[in-house]
């Protein structure tokens, strides 16, 4: 199976966007046998709260659509199904590391998954090369972000082909589940318990992001999640 991650920019709301995705375009992935698991998150009013996290040194995506497929190159044939709703459509081939399994997210397409899914694109700095990148992030970054926040999943998706044209090349697409008290607490962000605690562990959490994030090109986009693995006969 390959990953393929789809950026979906739009001109409806998040709320039409989202029941659009939910009742016309997951039911309809779910027809196909090489379609496996399809995680929706959409920037929606649930997620309203943490608008403040929101970054952006482009345009950010209204929702995206994570899917696995047998092959990425059968995107074409589904992409169809959300093409009307979207101004425009940015897909990545991704290679996942799922270090921190979401266990909470019910699979049935269409119950809202626990807390927010935050989104972050990132590149990495133009004096770092990509096998120096991959080194820092998933290997001494990954204890440091899991120790230091509140996530209860954690995706980290290497971006290996660009399938969209003119779509910007960003070299990691990074999905953290976090509980809702996050949304608006720093220190439930944190996990930090006073506020020597979460200073500690800002700073921690900063500095290791430093060392591999050009936090000029940094998009990060607080997302309601939902969850769907369609059955099979």
């Amino acid at each position: 199976m390959e990953k393929v991650v789809s950026l979906l920019f739009s001109d409806l709301p998040g709320d039409a966007l989202r029941d659009e995705l939910l009742t016309r375009v997951l039911p309809a992935l779910r027809a196909h046998n090489w379609v496996h698991t399809v995680r929706l998150t959409v920037a929606d009013s649930d997620v309203e709260p943490a608008d403040a996290k929101r970054m952006g040194a482009a345009a950010l995506p209204c929702a995206v659509l994570s899917l696995w497929l047998d092959e990425a190159r059968r995107l074409s044939e589904v992409q169809p199904l959300w093409d009307d709703l979207c101004s425009a459509i940015h897909s990545y081939q991704v290679v996942e590391a799922e270090p921190l399994v979401n266990a909470r997210t019910p699979a049935d397409g269409v119950t809202r998954g626990e807390g927010f899914c935050q989104l972050a694109l990132i590149k990495r700095p133009q004096t770092m090369d990509l096998p120096g990148f991959i080194a820092v992030w998933q290997g001494s970054h990954t204890r440091i972000a899991i120790d230091t926040q509140s996530t209860f999943g954690y995706r980290q998706n290497r971006v290996v082909n660009v399938l969209s044209d003119g779509a910007p090349d960003w070299d990691a697409i990074v999905e953290e589940d976090f509980p809702e008290a996050a949304m608006t607490s720093d220190h439930a962000f944190y996990a930090a318990s006073d506020d020597a605690q979460l200073q500690q562990r800002q700073e921690a959490m900063m500095s290791s992001c430093a060392r591999f994030i050009d936090f000029e090109h940094i998009c990060v986009v607080p997302m309601s999640e939902y969850l769907s693995r369609p059955a099979r006969p």
